[in-house]
C-alpha cells in the first residue's frame, strides 16, 4: 500500500513530540513493507529517502520560515514570520485557492498514493485544498490531530474562534478518517462539529527505550526537578517558577528554546538570592541527552495551561524510571490515567508546590513503589503496538476505498 503523509515538518527537523510520532509512523509502516512517502516543508526544494521513506520538501515563502524558527536546536537561524503574514496566508488554509489546489492536485496524481494522511493543522500549507485535491482525486483522506489547531485560531483573543471552526467544518468534509492521540482531543474537535466518519484514538508511543524498573535508580538521583518542552507562556512556565520559590534543597532544570526565555531572565522569578544559584535554562538536547539527564532526576513536570494533546514528555520520563506529574488540562490526566496523585490544579502554583515537595522528599521504598505505580501504564505506549494501530487505521482505508 502506497501512503502520502503531508506534515509541516520532518524528521530531522523537530518541533515537538508531533514530530517522533509521524517519524515513528512513516519508519514503521516502511519496515512493514509499506510504500510510504512524506511531503513537508523546507528551507530549499529537496528529494531523499531516509530510513525507507521517500521524503519531498518544498520551500514555501514564509510558511517555511514560520515552522523552521519552531525547530528545535535551529530557532535563532532564520527570520522571524510577520503576523500579518500569518492571517492573510490563513486564507488558503480556509477556502479554495486555483493555484495551491492546482499544486497539490499534480503532486497527488503523481505520486499515485492509496491514500493520503494529514498531520495537525498544516497551517499556511493549504489544508482545504490539499483535502479537497486527494477527494476530488477519489484518494481517502485521513487526519491526526496532534493539536487543537483546528479549533483554537489563536488570535484576537479567542474573537475569531467560531469563524475558524465553521471553516474548519466545512473543509473536514473532505476526510473520512480521523485520528488523536487522546480520547480528550477527539471529543473537543467533535464539540464543535469536527469530526469523520471513521474516528479513532491512537495513543502515542516511545520507540527504542527498555523500561527503567532498577530498584537502585534511587540511588543516582539527586533532587532535581525537570521542564522539557518549548519555553512559552501557555505552557506554564511562570506557574512552575513561582512554585519553585517555595522549595528548598532542590535544583528546577528547565531545558528547551522560545522567546519568554527573554523575559524570564529580566524578572524576579529568576534573579532572586533565593532561587537564583538552583535554575539552570538549558537549550534543547538531543534525547539521548535528554534522557542521561533525566534519569538522574527526581519528578518530571509539565505544567501546561493550554489544550495539550498528550504530553509525550510525561511517558518518556516514566520509561527512563523517572515520576512525572502534570497540570489537569488538555489530554494530560488521560495519559497520566486520571490518577490524582499525579495531577495539579493548571496555574495553581500552590498545588504544584506540595507535589513537589511530596516527591522530593519520598525515601527510596515510597519513590519506587510510586513510580512503578505509573510504570504500569507503559505497555499502552508500546512502539509495535502503535506501528500495528497505525497499520491497520490506512488498511481500512484501502480496504473500504476497494468495496
Amino acid at each position: 500500500m502506497k501512503i502520502l503523509i503531508i506534515t509541516p515538518t520532518y524528521y530531522p527537523y523537530i518541533i515537538g513530540g508531533g514530530e517522533y510520532s509521524t517519524q515513528y509512523v512513516a519508519e514503521g509502516l516502511a519496515k512493514l513493507g509499506h510504500d510510504v512517502w512524506v511531503y513537508s516543508l523546507g528551507l530549499e526544494n529537496e528529494k531523499k529517502v531516509i530510513n525507507g521513506v521517500h521524503i519531498i520538501r518544498e520551500y514555501m515563502p514564509e510558511s517555511s520560515e514560520y515552522y523552521f524558527t519552531r525547530i528545535k536546536g535551529t530557532a535563532n537561524e532564520v527570520i522571524q514570520t510577520k503576523n500579518i503574514y500569518k492571517i492573510m496566508h490563513k486564507q488558503i488554509d480556509l477556502m479554495y485557492s486555483p493555484r495551491i489546489y492546482k499544486k497539490f492536485k499534480s503532486m497527488i496524481s503523481t505520486i499515485k498514493p492509496d491514500c493520503l494522511h494529514s498531520v495537525s493543522a498544516l497551517s499556511y500549507m493549504g489544508r482545504y485544498n490539499i483535502w479537497k485535491a486527494a477527494y476530488d482525486l477519489n484518494v481517502p483522506v485521513s487526519h491526526v490531530a496532534r493539536s487543537p489547531e483546528l479549533v483554537y485560531f489563536n488570535f484576537a483573543q479567542g474573537k475569531l474562534d467560531g469563524l475558524y471552526r465553521r471553516f474548519s467544518r466545512k473543509s473536514f468534509k473532505y476526510v473520512s478518517y480521523f485520528a488523536a492521540p487522546t480520547n480528550y482531543i477527539l471529543q473537543l474537535h467533535n464539540k464543535y462539529g469536527i469530526a469523520a466518519p471513521t474516528q479513532t484514538v491512537i495513543k502515542n508511543c516511545v520507540r527504542n527505550i527498555d523500561i527503567i524498573d532498577d530498584q537502585d535508580i534511587f540511588d543516582i538521583k539527586e533532587n532535581r526537578i525537570i521542564y522539557a518542552g518549548d519555553i512559552r507562556e501557555e505552557k506554564g512556565i511562570k506557574t512552575l517558577l513561582k512554585s519553585f520559590h517555595s522549595l528548598s534543597d532542590s535544583e528546577l532544570l528547565i531545558i528547551g528554546e522560545g522567546k519568554i526565555s527573554e523575559i524570564l531572565e529580566s524578572q524576579d522569578l529568576i534573579h532572586n538570592d533565593k532561587v537564583q544559584n538552583r535554575i539552570r535554562i538549558l537549550p534543547w538536547l538531543p534525547q539521548e541527552e535528554l534522557f542521561s539527564i533525566m534519569k538522574k532526576s527526581k519528578v518530571v513536570v509539565l505544567p501546561s495551561e493550554w489544550e495539550e494533546a498528550f504530553g509525550r514528555v510525561l511517558i518518556e520520563s516514566i520509561f527512563n524510571g523517572t515520576i512525572a506529574i502534570g497540570s489537569d488540562r488538555g489530554g494530560i490526566p488521560e495519559v497520566l490515567h486520571y490518577d490524582n496523585r499525579f495531577l495539579f490544579k493548571s496555574k495553581s502554583s500552590d498545588e504544584l508546590a506540595k507535589k513537589l515537595t511530596w516527591i522530593l522528599e519520598m525515601c527510596k521504598n515510597e519513590y519506587n513503589s510510586t513510580l512503578k505505580d505509573q510504570q504500569v501504564w507503559l505497555g499502552e505506549y508500546n512502539y509495535e503496538h502503535y506501528i500495528k494501530k497505525w497499520s491497520d487505521f490506512f488498511t481500512m482505508q484501502i480496504g473500504e476505498k476497494q468495496l
